[in-house]
């Protein structure tokens, strides 16, 4: 994979992360990961879960914390540790 697409995927691993948190608008975890335009964050979120930001935070909330019954048969995302440091 390219850098630019191992940094886009870590960006949307990371919007995953804080996600299922749900302390946070979707916009500001656009932000928060990196994205200065949502409507490309919520393209590529869309692109790589299959699901919006949206769906995924309100999925993964009435999910008691476990994988979003949504993404179960077509989450694209890796499965992977994600780190709590800045971007």
């Amino acid at each position: 994979c390219s850098p630019s697409e191992y940094l886009e995927q870590y960006r949307i691993d990371r919007a995953c992360s804080i996600l299922k948190h749900g302390q946070f608008s979707t916009n500001e975890v656009a932000y928060a990961v990196g994205y200065v335009e949502y409507s490309s964050f919520f393209k590529v979120f869309k692109e790589r879960t299959g699901i919006t930001p949206k769906q995924y935070q309100i999925a993964y909330m009435n999910s008691d914390n476990k994988t979003p019954s949504a993404l179960q048969s077509n989450h694209k995302l890796p499965a992977t540790t994600i780190s709590n440091e800045p971007i």
